[in-house]
């Protein structure tokens, strides 16, 4: 079984699909795909950043003591 970390590649590529199936409605289909290839991207970055800054966030976040 091959494992993707964090559905690399799975993620982007449905995301890919699925938006490029609904652009398809509005625009030409090879525009729609390649936007759909930019959209999935920036979104993965933007994924990415998020992700390192909530991690970012908790670690410096003091622990709670608890003092009896």
């Amino acid at each position: 079984m091959l494992a993707a970390p964090g559905g690399l590649g799975v993620r982007d590529f449905l995301l890919q699909q699925f938006l490029a199936a609904d652009l398809a409605r509005v625009m030409d289909p090879e525009q729609a795909a390649a936007t759909a290839v930019v959209v999935a991207l920036i979104m993965r970055l933007l994924w990415t950043v998020v992700d390192v800054a909530a991690a970012a966030a908790c670690y410096f976040v003091p622990a709670s003591v608890d003092q009896r």
